[in-house]
């Protein structure tokens, strides 16, 4: 892979996690409403998982 393409991806990967581990901390707020129901965890750990993507690939 390209080093510009890994360099991307290692930062798309990392900033989604990082708006799904956000996403995930804000559901304590009761008058923010997202209009969908996803399971919590499994948003808090693919969050997790593109974050470590992201990591892994930055090198």
């Amino acid at each position: 892979m390209e080093k510009n393409t890994k360099k991307q991806i290692s930062l798309i990967c990392f900033a989604a996690g990082f708006i799904l581990l956000l996403i995930q901390d804000l559901k304590g707020f009761s008058t923010i409403e997202f209009g969908f129901r996803l399971p919590w965890a499994i948003m808090f750990y693919s969050g997790l998982l593109l974050m470590v993507i992201g990591y892994y690939l930055r090198g």
